[in-house]
């Protein structure tokens, strides 16, 4: 079982598109000690009455951060035509407007942006299967409500770029390890204060 204090990412795309991103990324973050959740590798627990799917939505709903990775792939659809990825994201902002988590860190690829704003060829160059789809989707994270809360679409273009955005935004420094202690010290602190009152009191 996992320490509340180590934070936990859950990093949604279609998988093929991101393939390596999302490797490097999860390895990136696991090596500063951040716990990272993404369907396809072999230790994503699937309980014995649920599906992928549901795994995956409940991950996006309970991370302390949810990274989300936009690029010209519409990727599998429900029965009703949303994309799993959209499921992602639309219960993990419910749950972030209702209750402040998961914190969210969207990014759209910039080569895919520029294309999109071309003809057809232009789309089938840089992957784009559903222009349509897309641009449906981009409108509804850059929408009025989104805007209101600190979840920015922020355009990458390289691993890099993805990464120090991440790492920024968890404020993990060089090192998780700095990070965590002062949350365990702060843990304690808050423990050895309400102890204190109860004594207090009594």
């Amino acid at each position: 079982m996992s320490s509340p204090l180590v934070p936990t990412v859950f990093i949604s795309s279609t998988i093929q598109e991101f393939k390596y991103l999302r490797g490097a990324i999860a390895s990136g973050l696991r090596r500063q000690g951040v716990i990272v959740q993404i369907s396809e590798a072999e230790d994503f627990h699937i309980a014995g009455d649920s599906t992928a799917v549901d795994e995956c939505l409940r991950n996006a709903k309970d991370s302390d951060i949810f990274v989300l990775l936009v690029g010209g792939r519409a990727g599998s659809k429900d029965e009703h035509g949303i994309s799993i990825t959209r499921r992602e994201y639309r219960i993990a902002k419910e749950n972030s407007d209702a209750v402040n988590k998961p914190r969210m860190l969207m990014f759209l690829d910039g080569e895919v942006e520029r294309g999109l704003a071309g003809n057809t060829e232009d789309h089938s160059r840089v992957g784009i299967d559903d222009a349509d789809h897309l641009v449906d989707l981009l409108t509804e994270l850059q929408s009025t409500a989104n805007r209101s809360n600190p979840h920015d679409l922020k355009r990458f273009e390289s691993f890099d770029g993805v990464m120090d955005s991440i790492t920024s935004a968890m404020n993990l420094g060089h090192s998780v390890q700095e990070t965590l202690m002062r949350k365990q010290m702060v843990a304690e602190l808050r423990r050895n204060l309400a102890n204190c009152v109860t004594r207090t009191r009594y």
